[in-house]
């Protein structure tokens, strides 16, 4: 499904806004977010794993 399928169903969040327990489209669940100075950091659940993942402080994540 393409996100013009359903546009309701997602939303663009800041990466500064968003919060633990959101799933983010095609990642898996956010479990935690660590700020650093240049980027940040999340740790999501995917494929029954934790995985870290790092982005610009200026992204903007599509969450459901």
């Amino acid at each position: 499904m393409s996100l013009s399928d359903n546009p309701s169903k997602f939303k663009h969040v800041h990466i500064s806004k968003v919060e633990a327990g959101v799933t983010l489209v095609n990642l898996g669940t956010l479990l935690e977010v660590e700020e650093h100075s240049l980027h940040y950091c999340l740790i999501v659940e995917r494929m029954s794993q934790k995985q870290v993942i790092k982005f610009d402080k200026d992204t903007l994540l599509v969450v459901e």
